[in-house]
């Protein structure tokens, strides 16, 4: 186990900001221009990040929200459901533009880069699939996958997409639909990918309670944290690629400076697990969702506890 620290926050920043009105937060994502923060559970909330005040809340009736994600433009978010459904939403019409029939439900919605496509899979379905936003066409279906798919992630770059089923990575070309790397080594479900914003690097997080790093020029594994005492459910790179978030089963977040990675920092006050975790794009905030039915804002500034972990991103 690595070595945990807790973080100084001298202004009070961290904490809850919201408790939803429901028995679990499923998901939650930051819009790209750092204006709003969206999650999914029983319903859709948004809020306003500045104001840090609800704008509205869309109600679901009978489908439980489990992914949520926004276009790069910040205009649009999509949904992921249940009823296997993924809902394209205009976000300040607060209104529903168009339905992508997956056919079963949806674990993992991601946007591509440029916003004209979008990617799901499911715990469910052996296949992921991608349609062109604006006209809701399948674009392709990939197969190949030997279990449900937990977790989908756009490389940066567009050309690529990491997708975990069981204990496996794979990354996927999009034009030609071929696997072009496959990453083994976990020990159970890998619940969470991401890819780094230099796309040199994927990090896993899994219900073998370890995240690991990879470099996906070399396809090997080039570090393993056993992070929390639990399972891991989610995590993200920030956006210099410097540090680590993560969320899991023991109801924490921690915070890994990638160049020090043995000595996360440790936030607690989740009473439940933690389901998903994301970074602000425009400095040093967080979010995480959990099944207590809580979003919590942290602050990643004056982290005084440790020097080695200051750098000019957080600070």
């Amino acid at each position: 186990m690595d070595n945990l620290r807790r973080p100084n926050d001298p202004f009070g920043l961290a904490g809850e900001i919201a408790r939803l009105e429901s028995h679990s937060v499923n998901s939650v994502a930051y819009s790209p221009d750092g204006r709003f923060i969206l999650a999914g559970g029983d319903g859709i909330y948004v809020w306003d990040d500045y104001a840090l005040n609800e704008l509205y809340s869309i109600k679901t009736s009978g489908e439980t929200i489990r992914c949520v994600a926004f276009s790069p433009d910040s205009r649009y978010f999509i949904s992921g459901g249940s009823d296997g459904l993924v809902r394209l939403w205009d976000l300040e019409k607060r209104k529903e533009i168009l339905k992508y029939d997956h056919r079963d439900g949806v674990d993992s919605v991601a946007f591509s880069p440029d916003g004209l496509s979008l990617l799901a899979g499911g715990f469910n379905s052996r296949t992921a699939t991608l349609w062109d936003t604006g006209s809701g066409q399948t674009i392709r279906e990939f197969k190949g996958h030997v279990s449900g798919i937990k977790s989908l992630a756009f490389s940066p770059c567009g050309r690529y997409f990491i997708s975990s089923d069981h204990s496996y990575i794979r990354m996927w070309d999009i034009q030609s639909g071929d696997i072009v790397r496959a990453f083994v080594g976990h020990k159970n479900d890998v619940i969470s990918v991401a890819f780094s914003p230099d796309v040199q690097k994927i990090a896993s997080g899994s219900k073998d309670k370890t995240i690991r790093l990879w470099d996906v020029q070399e396809r090997q594994q080039i570090n393993i944290f056993e992070a929390h005492k639990g399972p891991v459910r989610s995590v993200a790179f920030s956006p210099d690629g410097r540090y680590l978030l993560s969320g899991g089963d023991d109801n924490a977040v921690q915070l890994r400076n990638l160049k020090y990675p043995h000595f996360p920092i440790l936030f607690e006050g989740h009473t439940g697990c933690v389901e998903s975790v994301a970074f602000s794009p425009e400095g040093p905030f967080a979010i995480s969702g959990s099944r207590d039915g809580t979003v919590r804002l942290w602050s990643l500034r004056n982290l005084t506890a440790n020097n080695s972990t200051a750098d000019s991103w957080i600070n």
